[in-house]
């Protein structure tokens, strides 16, 4: 089998999404999406495509780095117990809404498509942000 980062990223937010509405647990769901989202975002920049997590840094006026931090922690524990096997952390699930939609989002912004479950996970981020449709804006970036 030969994949492309890309074919990579995708495979990881259908999957993550596709256990996001099975109500799978959050662990292995974050895990997948964040390396999505490491994988699309530094696309991005590789090819000066304007990420959403780029353009959140740019608006708050931090680098992209210390933007996702916290997901980076989080990913960090789940992956590594070299520097504290016996830690705990207190994962706040909202965490993972944020890894979903910056990957789903920036993948399509990267590849100018998205899978069918990134496109669901997009509306059903829409209609719980927006509850009126007349609500949510005629334009996005």
């Amino acid at each position: 089998m030969k994949l492309s980062k890309i074919d990579v990223a995708e495979a990881q937010i259908r999957a993550a999404v596709r256990m996001f509405f099975e109500g799978q647990h959050p662990v292995p769901i974050f895990t997948l999406a964040n390396a999505a989202r490491e994988i699309v975002a530094t696309i991005g920049e590789q090819t000066d495509v304007q990420t959403v997590q780029s353009d959140l840094a740019e608006q708050r006026g931090v680098p992209v780095k210390k933007l996702v931090q916290p997901l980076s922690r989080i990913s960090n524990f789940f992956k590594h117990a070299d520097r504290d096997a016996d830690a705990y952390l207190e994962f706040d699930e909202d965490d993972l809404e944020v890894v979903l939609q910056l990957a789903c989002h920036d993948f399509g912004r990267v590849t100018g498509g998205m899978p069918i479950e990134a496109q669901i996970y997009e509306v059903w981020v829409t209609a719980i942000a927006f509850p009126s449709i007349s609500k949510a804006p005629l334009r996005r970036r």
